[in-house]
């Protein structure tokens, strides 16, 4: 996938150049324009089969083999390219300054100019040969043609769909109010010991465990109770004093980066002595029971109220075995729930219309999807621009297939799914770009535009429009396919 990605790039910026010669008139006294105009075209043609390849590397060993034998020529082309262009610049300095060449230099390849124009030629020839078995090869292994957005200069022509933030935001979550009222009992059940109560949410990746942790938070029940609410994203850092820090940031609403422990103590003591709080602890991984001893240490010095209470959101049952917590395994989705999910993706306004071949089809999709909520939203997403029953079938019978038994796997199966299905090339380096970013950091949504413009990876489609404009649209569409 992210091979892909690079090739599609480096043949892109490939592409500019061409076509930046072709235009250049001087190119045209070399004798050039011929082999040049040709290289173009073949890149153009290789470009179209890009998508294609991308969506069957990861199953053909023919095409990853395919992938790398046209990195090699791109690379060839793009030195050649360079030194050309280097020397139309330096010749068109050196008319402009009125540099007479001495006889000596005719007999220079450097300098003269017929020399140059031989080797040029001889190299470019070379290249488009290379392409044409290239291309020649892609037919071979059965990559077919697709007409890319993002396939020639005149790139983002076509329209990419618009979307609005938060326009996930009314989406309801389904089949969870049993979980939130459970779980919001717990914590409100009296402690019979002097000790620190801690209860776990533990579920599979992508089952809404953090959305559901800020469903509990709000329970009126819950509101009622506590004084303090403190979260803290942890992950694999589960360090005392950089949690203990983020629940000072929580509580004043500053970033203070206090590194005495002491001072982090009297801190919080100043704001939770003798109140009920609840601290949530998102996402933790630590298997490490002392880390978890020392951090409940500290916060027991805080002197807060004996109902104080610590909520923790994790993947791993062993997680919550080792800070010895009562678990709350969170179910999968029920075949109801699931089909509630999956329509409010699906049959959106201005998506399918529900009609009874659909629905068959989108039941038997939501059975292959085994209650995983990411894996319900995101085919509903994907086949809200599906029409036909032919379309939502071609998706079912192609795309999904038999999938894997094992959650872990239905979930990088449907990942891999949205992925493909992202309606540009420059949408998916925009997101790939996005796996550089440190796990749990917030992401400022105009320096990543900015990142993104600075890799020349945003093309207007329209006069009016910016590449902010379109930065921006990109960023919405991501938000809205992640929630």
């Amino acid at each position: 996938m992210a091979e892909t990605l690079l090739i599609v790039h480096a043949t892109k910026g490939i592409l500019s150049k061409v076509l930046s010669l072709v235009a250049n008139e001087t190119s045209h006294a070399w004798g050039l324009k011929g082999e040049i105009k040709r290289l173009a075209k073949k890149l153009k043609m290789i470009q179209a089969l890009l998508s294609d390849a991308e969506s069957k590397q990861l199953t053909l060993s023919a095409v990853k083999t395919w992938l790398k034998s046209l990195k090699a020529v791109a690379y060839d082309a793009d030195t050649v390219l360079d030194e050309f262009s280097y020397e139309l610049r330096r010749r068109q300095v050196a008319v402009r300054d009125r540099i007479e060449y001495k006889v000596r230099d005719l007999f220079s390849t450097s300098n003269n100019p017929i020399l140059f124009r031989l080797k040029m030629a001889h190299k470019i020839k070379a290249i488009n040969l290379s392409l044409d078995a290239i291309y020649k090869d892609a037919n071979a292994i059965g990559l077919k043609p697709v007409d890319l957005i993002n396939s020639s200069a005149g790139a983002g022509h076509q329209q990419v769909p618009v979307t609005h933030p938060g326009i996930g935001d009314a989406e309801k979550i389904v089949g969870r109010e049993a979980d939130v009222s459970m779980v919001a009992d717990m914590l409100l059940t009296p402690n019979n010991d002097n000790g620190l109560p801690l209860i776990s949410i533990v579920a599979m990746p992508s089952q809404v465990k953090t959305t559901l942790a800020k469903l509990i938070c709000k329970n009126d029940k819950v509101v009622g109770h506590f004084d303090e609410f403190i979260w803290v994203s942890v992950s694999d850092d589960f360090e005392d004093k950089r949690i203990l820090n983020e629940m000072v940031q929580s509580l004043t609403q500053t970033n203070p980066q206090l590194s005495n422990m002491g001072g982090i103590l009297k801190e919080l003591r100043k704001h939770l002595k003798e109140k009920k709080y609840l601290v949530v602890l998102d996402d933790v991984w630590n298997e490490i029971p002392e880390k978890w001893e020392s951090l409940r240490d500290a916060l027991l010095e805080i002197g807060g109220s004996s109902e104080s209470k610590v909520l923790v959101t994790t993947r791993s049952s062993k997680v919550a075995s080792t800070m010895t917590s009562l678990t709350y395994p969170l179910r999968h989705l029920s075949d109801d729930d699931s089909w509630i999910m999956f329509k409010q993706k699906a049959f959106a306004k201005g998506g399918a219309v529900e009609t009874s071949d659909l629905v068959d089809i989108g039941r038997e999709i939501v059975k292959k999807c085994r209650g995983v909520l990411l894996a319900m939203k995101v085919e509903g997403g994907l086949m809200q621009s599906k029409k036909s029953r032919q379309e939502w079938s071609s998706v079912q019978d192609r795309h999904l297939g038999e999938l894997p038994e094992d959650v872990t796997g239905v979930i990088l199966r449907i990942l891999k799914l949205s992925y493909d299905h992202l309606p540009l090339l420059s949408l998916k380096q925009c997101f790939a770009y996005c796996s550089i970013l440190p796990k749990d950091s917030e992401i400022n949504k105009d320096n990543l535009i900015h990142l993104w413009m600075a890799l020349e990876w945003l093309h207007p489609s329209e006069s009016h429009l910016t590449m902010e404009d379109v930065g921006s649209n990109y960023f919405d569409i991501l938000l809205y396919k992640e929630g």
